[in-house]
């Protein structure tokens, strides 16, 4: 099975972000950002995706549809309730991304099975946040991850690294994923390489939308 971390926050040196994940160990990485991928000599493959930040949900839905076809990745990031829910109802987007304090409940785990969103949980959260929140933090992201076991809604563990150096190994988020309750198996497949491959057949004019893509 292939590895993909599907959410890194840095566009600004890809080849030295490919040459550290194939270090430790990606097949894949998935940078949200708005600069051109060129890739360097390295195994691990680099898909450009796209993380779109609104305050209104309308503007957000609008945008994710939009550009659909444009991006490997399409994630979200969430601000509130309002926003996070919007967002799970919306089955072109590929990952929504709560934030620090984004809660999913049961509705919301619902809508994302429904839709086939990924709720993401980002190390990088809890690696940038301070000592007074990391508690609170930390407490919410185990909340979040009962409401998606519950409802076996689509999760992604991501890295949401913010330079090569935030980057870790498959191994480090598996690990990550354990203490939020979730089964090996579940988190490797959380990391596998199918949603990139899907949405690799929007980019070659394979696909109309959710559900019908164009015949060979």
């Amino acid at each position: 099975m292939k590895l993909w971390d599907y959410c890194v926050r840095d566009d600004s040196n890809p080849k030295e972000l490919a040459g550290m994940a194939e270090k430790l160990g990606w097949n894949g990485v998935c940078i949200l950002g708005d600069k051109e991928i060129v890739k360097g000599r390295t195994e691990t493959e680099l898909v450009r995706g796209l993380v779109i930040d609104e305050k209104s949900p309308e503007i957000m839905k609008r945008r994710v549809i939009k550009e659909r076809k444009k991006f490997g990745m399409i994630a979200v990031e969430g601000r509130d309730d309002r926003m996070n829910r919007v967002a799970l109802e919306t089955p072109e987007l590929d990952i929504l991304l709560p934030g620090k304090d984004g809660r999913i409940d049961a509705v919301m785990a619902k809508l994302a099975k429904e839709n086939n969103v990924r709720i993401a949980f980002e190390f990088g959260v809890l690696l940038h946040s301070t000592l007074e929140e990391r508690g609170r933090i930390f407490s919410q992201m185990l909340k979040n991850a009962q409401s998606v076991k519950t409802f076996k809604a689509p999760f992604a563990i991501v890295s949401g690294a913010l330079s090569e150096f935030g980057l870790r190994s498959p191994s480090e988020l598996t690990a990550f994923g354990k203490v939020l309750g979730f089964d090996e198996s579940e988190i490797k497949k959380s990391m596998s390489g199918h949603v990139v491959e899907e949405n690799l057949k929007r980019l070659a004019g394979k696909w109309i939308r959710p559900g019908v893509e164009v015949g060979e």
